[in-house]
């Protein structure tokens, strides 16, 4: 089979998703730390009304524009980060120097949040905040490298945190990965079920914190370069059986914020929730107000798409009891 341009992944991947049309106007790709980003794709103008309730996801009516960025966006306290990040650690994707950034209600509501949580002597600290679409483009390339690599589709080996970067060079260097668009589509869907593809993911929106506790399990006992010490604070499922997960469960909704992707319906955290496309992210919160915050807390059936799309609809909306589950 014919192997494919390197440049042309992401157009190939936002056309199977439905997001441009299917004969698009070229588009010179812009080559930038993002292997796979053709930035000119999209732009800052939305045909809806983006909030903080707006739904994300990945059908292409509730995708973000490429050039959207919230306006009111804020640093956010390094003591709120991660200790991997207080100690100049940040991961591939935040530019050097720069600050993580959240919208700023979700921002203050975010740090009484975690300040509640520290009173109540709970470990809580925020992984990463807001992502722009080069970002998220980022995020999703890096895992579709290693996907690739993992599948075999490619003669080389990346595996590690920085395999975008290590394919970057070793493209420049000449080589010429070999995969095919079939193969490509199957890596896509893979990464597709765990990271969202840009212009999909609701850290776009500035108003999602990835949130970390220390699972022990992932803590080194020899701290190394490829794992230092903190690697504990890691965004793992295992997050589901810590007291910082239950303290959430019972007073998130009181600041504002909800979880947006639940466990499977088999309650198998390797599989996508049918419903949100997405594995189950126990560290992914998001902030929609204490009042709507609330009223989902009732909607035990309803995942967090369904529920915005009900008051999007109706903003006075109420779960019913047929929605009402004993299971938060």
């Amino acid at each position: 089979m014919k192997t494919l341009s390197i440049l042309s992944l992401l157009l190939i991947a936002q056309i199977s998703q439905g997001q441009v049309a299917r004969n698009p106007s070229p588009v010179k790709p812009k080559m930038t730390e993002c292997l796979f980003c053709e930035i000119g794709i999209g732009s800052k103008n939305s045909p809806r009304q983006i909030s903080e309730t707006s739904v994300v996801g990945k059908p292409a009516t509730e995708g973000l524009p490429s050039l959207y960025e919230p306006q009111d966006l804020v640093d956010i306290n390094p003591k709120y980060m991660t200790p991997l990040y207080q100690k100049n650690f940040t991961p591939q994707y935040i530019a050097s120097g720069k600050m993580e950034k959240m919208r700023l209600n979700a921002y203050q509501a975010m740090t009484r949040l975690l300040d509640a949580a520290r009173a109540a002597r709970v470990d809580l600290f925020i992984h990463s905040a807001y992502r722009s679409y080069e970002v998220q483009c980022r995020v999703f390339s890096g895992k579709l490298v290693k996907q690739l690599s993992l599948d075999g589709f490619i003669s080389k080996q990346y595996t590690s945190p920085y395999a975008l970067s290590e394919m970057t060079s070793d493209i420049k260097a000449g080589y010429q990965p070999e995969f095919t668009r079939d193969q490509l589509q199957q890596a896509i869907t893979e990464v597709n079920t765990r990271s969202a593809l840009p212009g999909q993911s609701e850290h776009q929106l500035g108003s999602v914190a990835d949130l970390v506790t220390m699972i022990p399990k992932y803590e080194p006992a020899t701290p190394s370069e490829a794992k230092p010490q903190y690697s504990g604070y890691a965004l793992e499922y295992e997050m589901q059986d810590t007291p910082a997960f239950k303290w959430l469960q019972e007073n998130a909704y009181k600041f504002g914020y909800v979880l947006s992707y639940p466990n499977s319906e088999a309650l198998d955290f390797a599989k996508p929730n049918s419903r949100t496309g997405y594995i189950y992210e126990p560290w992914h919160w998001r902030f929609i107000g204490a009042d709507y915050a609330t009223r989902f807390k009732n909607c035990g059936r309803l995942v967090l798409r369904e529920f915005l799309k009900a008051i999007d609809q109706n903003p006075a909306y109420q779960c019913n009891k047929s929605h009402i589950s004993t299971a938060h």
